[in-house]
C-alpha cells in the first residue's frame, strides 16, 4: 500500500513538470526519514509560486541524524526542535551531494520556497548562506509567535496551517530585481531548463552577467546551473515514475543530446551516473559525501 502512494505521489510530481512548472523533489528525506510526511502546496493555499511543499520528519528515527540531499535550487526553512530547544534555520540548496546532520532531532518541520521565492518574506542574499544553514532571526526580528505555535503543534496539516499564515503575514512587494528574477524562472520552469541563458538576457533587456549577479543573490546559484539542476531533477523523476524506460529515451525527453551526456550533468550535480541513481545506489554514495552540520 505504502509503495502505491509513494507512485501516485511519483506521478503526481511528474505531472507538474509536463504542465510546465517544476517541482523539486528530495528523495532522500523520504528513503531515510522512519517516519515521513509531505505534502505539496495546493492552490488553497495561496503559495503559488512561493513554496513548493510542506514536510515533516520524526527525527529520531533518523541514522546518526543525517539527512542525504540533492540540488533542487530551493531555501528552505526547517523548524527543528530537540527536547526543549528547538531552532528555525533557513538553509539554501546544495549545489552537490551533501548530509543534512541535526543534534539529537526529535522532530524537523520544513516549508520547501522556489527557486528565488524567499525574497517574498526577506531580501537577505541567499547566495552568502549556501552551504551555511542560518537561524532565521538573523533574518527576521519578529517571527510573530509563529515559530513556537509551528513548533510546539503536534499536528502536520495543522503546521502546514500555521506555516501558511506566518509566510502570509510576512509578505513584501517585489521590487525590479525581483520580478527579474521571477520572471527568469517561470521560463526555466515552462522550458524544464532548457531555456538558453542568452534567450533569458534577450527577453529581459540585461545582459547575462547581470542575471548572474541577481541569481547569486535571491537563488544562490547561477541561471546556467538552475536550469541544469531542473534537467537534473525531470530526469531523476521520469527514472523513478517509469523504471522500465530505456535511459537513452529518458535523456530525451530531459533534453540532453543522449545518454552520455545526461551521465556528465548527472555526475557533476549528483556525484553519480544515471544508472546509479535509478538502482538507488546513489544514497550509499551520499552517505560518504560532506556534512552541513545544523548547530
Amino acid at each position: 500500500m505504502e509503495e502505491r502512494v509513494n507512485k501516485i505521489k511519483l506521478l503526481e510530481r511528474c505531472g507538474v513538470f509536463e504542465n510546465y512548472k517544476y517541482l523539486p523533489w528530495q528523495p532522500g528525506f523520504e528513503r531515510t526519514a522512519g517516519r515521513y510526511r509531505g505534502r505539496i502546496a495546493e492552490s488553497q493555499d495561496g503559495m503559488a509560486g512561493i513554496v513548493a511543499d510542506f514536510y515533516e520528519i520524526d527525527g529520531r528515527k533518523l541514522r546518526e541524524g543525517k539527512i542525504p540531499v540533492i540540488p533542487d535550487g530551493c531555501t528552505d526553512l526547517i523548524f527543528v526542535s530537540s527536547g526543549r530547544e528547538a531552532k528555525v534555520y533557513v538553509s539554501a540548496g546544495v549545489l552537490e551531494p551533501q548530509n543534512f546532520q541535526f543534534t539529537n532531532p526529535e522532530s524537523i518541520f520544513g516549508v520547501r520556497f522556489m527557486p528565488g521565492a524567499t525574497c517574498h518574506i526577506f531580501h537577505n542574499s541567499i547566495g552568502e548562506i549556501v552551504y551555511k544553514p542560518t537561524e532565521l532571526k538573523q533574518f527576521l526580528r519578529d517571527t510573530k509567535g509563529y515559530t513556537e505555535k509551528i513548533v510546539r503543534t503536534p499536528d502536520f496539516e495543522q503546521k502546514i496551517h500555521l506555516a501558511v499564515k506566518f509566510v502570509r503575514s510576512l509578505l513584501l512587494e517585489e521590487d525590479g530585481s525581483e520580478r527579474i528574477v521571477g520572471y527568469c524562472c517561470k521560463r526555466m520552469y515552462e522550458t524544464r531548463g532548457l531555456i538558453a541563458v542568452k534567450k533569458l538576457a534577450v527577453e529581459t533587456g540585461y545582459t547575462e552577467r547581470y542575471l548572474d549577479m541577481l541569481f547569486e543573490r535571491y537563488v544562490g546559484t547561477s541561471p546556467k546551473n538552475l536550469c541544469n539542476i531542473i534537467k537534473v531533477q525531470y530526469a531523476y523523476l521520469l527514472m523513478k515514475c517509469y523504471p522500465g524506460l530505456p535511459l537513452s529515451y529518458v535523456a530525451q525527453c530531459a533534453g540532453y543530446a543522449d545518454h552520455s551526456h545526461m551521465n556528465r550533468v548527472f555526475g557533476r550535480y549528483l556525484k553519480a551516473s544515471a544508472g546509479t541513481v535509478r538502482d538507488d545506489s546513489i544514497f550509499q554514495k551520499i552517505s560518504q559525501e560532506k556534512t552541513i552540520v545544523f548547530a
